[in-house]
């Protein structure tokens, strides 16, 4: 009985080891992805609205157009970062 039980244990203990792993590289990935890729974007896209105005870009402001590239830009990221994740941990079978 006690051979079992180390043996749910062991087993437990490197499943969740290998989720928590591919987890953190998933969020590592994804942070990297938006700090690097989505932030400059979006800060680039603000400073090409400067020159549109200040009425106009009041008025873009209070539609939500930021909000709505922000989150559209981190939709791109993220189906990218899953993209990536998905190319490292999934292992391909040898012909």
């Amino acid at each position: 009985m006690p051979a079992l039980v180390a043996w749910l244990l062991g087993a437990l203990e490197t499943t969740i080891g290998s989720i928590a792993i591919s987890a953190l590289l998933s969020l590592g990935l994804g942070y990297t992805t938006y700090k690097f890729t989505v932030a400059p974007l979006r800060d680039f896209i603000a400073s090409q609205a400067t020159g549109a105005g200040g009425m106009a870009v009041q008025v873009l402001g209070f539609l939500g157009l930021d909000v709505a590239i922000t989150m559209i830009l981190s939709a791109i990221a993220a189906r990218y970062a899953v993209q990536g994740a998905k190319a490292i941990f999934t292992r391909r079978k040898s012909a």
